[in-house]
């Protein structure tokens, strides 16, 4: 069971492939992760952020955070009626629905991406949005739409008993959740039961390391996860401890090594790239070694940021310097991150000036910034401007993918992705 995000974004980065989602774009940090068994034997764009580690941890202001989810392809499932009792007293109590799958997935993942990257960067890479709530409803919207019929037909077995061991591996990953497979008690959870080369309509239905795309057709075939070097189109279709960069499966870098401008590599989660520009190429450095900024300290964008809490902000003659969160309506700068509460922003587009904190565009408002929207909506272009637009299930009104929690808009409304992507 693999877990991208992927950010799928969308950590966009993030998480971003998920575990279960429609490929993304390979840049993109898949959150929810793509699920597929482990080995038996074994960009965030970050943007004028600073983070510019193509991770999706977006530090501040990155206006989109990237990080989108929904990447991954999804490999979870089961059949009616095969889980069981799950407390082993044969009645049939505490045994966690299919519908309660994505809440169980959402919050155990999120847990993990905090843990990773911390609270300031995590609300970044789901774009403001709560963390659990984004990524459970994405994981509802996306291959959990097919599961029905991976279930009736039997190419998937569901076993509950372990899923609260599974929810507990997957916290224990930590900064791996992206890069790695889900523990062996999440595949006891949701088992593909099609082995390679065998056919199948979602990459749930594979057994084993596999995912369903071995063909262009539909129904394609189960494919076992690419090695290195492998044209990939997502994060998901990749070995452990490789990410889809450039269509190609490769390892992210360490601390140390090379990150961004003409590289062509990007930081492993949890790591931001110090000193990238364009055409200049930085090195993967932790956070740790750069959020070491106290109150009032001085800092510098793209360098030395501020401890998680506190925002670099340009303060008049003291130059940039740690300062703490403001309320609502108060007094701001514009900063990394910013330092407005959550449902606001800095309405300046100087970083040198003074401005008030104001509520961020909802549904049908221009967007701000770099293409900053209210938690829960999505900045979409509408011919000329961008608009901000709330993020539908399946079945709502859209105007561009961006707009649907699926990343699908067919014929003015969000739907499933297709099968077999």
């Amino acid at each position: 069971m693999r877990s991208h995000a992927i950010v799928c974004l969308v950590l966009a980065a993030f998480i971003a492939g998920c575990p279960f989602g429609s490929s993304d774009d390979a840049d993109d940090v898949d959150v929810t992760g793509s699920v597929n068994t482990p080995d038996d034997s074994a960009e965030g764009d970050g943007g004028d952020s600073g983070d510019g580690d193509g991770d999706g941890d977006a530090q501040a202001g990155d206006g989109d955070g990237d990080g989108d989810s929904g990447d991954g392809d999804g490999d979870t499932g089961g059949t009616a009626g095969s889980a069981g009792d799950g407390d082993g007293d044969g009645d049939g109590e505490g045994m966690v629905p299919l519908t309660g799958l994505p809440a169980a997935f959402a919050g155990a993942i999120c847990d993990a991406l905090e843990s990773c990257v911390g609270e300031s960067k995590l609300r970044e890479l789901m774009r403001r949005e709560d963390c659990e709530s984004r990524v459970e409803a994405e994981l509802v919207a996306t291959d959990f739409a097919h599961m029905d019929m991976a279930i009736s037909t039997g190419r998937v077995l569901y076993d509950p008993s372990k899923l609260a061991e599974c929810e507990e591996g997957i916290r224990d990953m930590a900064c791996d959740v992206v890069a790695f497979s889900f523990p062996q008690a999440c595949v006891d959870v949701l088992k593909g039961n099609v082995e390679v080369d065998g056919e199948c309509v979602i990459s749930a239905e594979c057994a084993g390391t596999a995912f369903c795309g071995g063909t262009d057709s539909c129904p394609s075939t189960c494919t076992a996860l690419l090695g290195e070097d492998e044209t990939c189109s997502g994060d998901s279709q990749c070995a452990d401890g490789l990410r889809c960069i450039g269509r190609s499966c490769a390892p992210p870098s360490q601390v140390g090594e090379p990150c961004g401008g003409t590289s062509g590599t990007v930081c492993a989660l949890g790591l931001n790239c110090l000193g990238a520009t364009d055409v200049e190429i930085g090195r993967c450095v932790t956070n740790a070694d750069i959020q070491v900024g106290d109150m009032g300290d001085v800092c510098e964008p793209g360098g030395e940021l501020c401890m998680d809490g506190l925002s670099c902000v340009f303060d008049g003659s003291a130059g940039f310097v740690c300062e703490g969160p403001v309320e609502s309506g108060g007094s701001c700068h514009l900063g990394l991150p910013g330092q407005c509460p959550v449902d606001e922003f800095c309405d300046t587009s100087e970083i040198t000036a003074e401005a008030t904190c104001e509520a961020l565009p909802q549904d049908g408002e221009a967007c701000v910034l770099n293409g900053l929207c209210a938690p829960g909506h999505a900045c979409v272009q509408e011919g000329g401007n961008t608009t901000c637009r709330l993020i539908q299930d399946n079945g709502g009104a859209c105007g561009a993918d961006a707009a649907c929690r699926s990343g699908n808009c067919v014929g003015g409304a969000c739907m499933p992705p297709p099968a077999c992507l």
